[in-house]
């Protein structure tokens, strides 16, 4: 028995926490690639996909919205929610950021993050908007 000593539990413990966790994460993409093609061309996998292709602009705005909650400089409420409240607002910012993609492909090409970076990249300005 280890009695919580520190050398076995950083060497040994760690070891199931790391190792689950790639097993863990495998599971859970394995999961939702079933269920993609399980419910293939459904309103849920249009959403993913619609998030997916806007992933940096939704990485910037997720930084923006959640630092402003926790940040000195918005409401400063680091620590001070708990965990029911923070399960709230990852939903809460989930949803809204489902919505946007959704709506904003409906409109244009691609995210307003993947548009610049795609200028920047090609050195050349991109097509935005959609032809209808």
């Amino acid at each position: 028995m280890f009695a919580w000593e520190t050398v076995p539990v950083l060497t040994l413990a760690f070891q199931f926490n790391y190792w689950g966790s790639l097993l863990l994460a495998t599971g859970y993409l394995a999961g939702i690639m079933l269920l993609c093609r399980w419910i293939r061309g459904g309103i849920v996998v249009r959403a993913l996909a619609a998030v997916g292709r806007t992933a940096f602009s939704n990485y910037l705005l997720q930084t923006i919205i959640a630092t402003t909650i926790f940040y000195g400089y918005g409401l400063g409420l680091f620590g001070q929610l708990n965990r029911v409240t923070l399960l709230g607002i990852v939903v809460l910012i989930w949803a809204v950021q489902i919505f946007l993609s959704v709506w904003w492909l409906s409109r244009f090409r691609f995210g307003p993050a993947e548009w610049a970076w795609r200028t920047l990249t090609y050195r050349q300005c991109q097509p935005m908007r959609l032809e209808k």
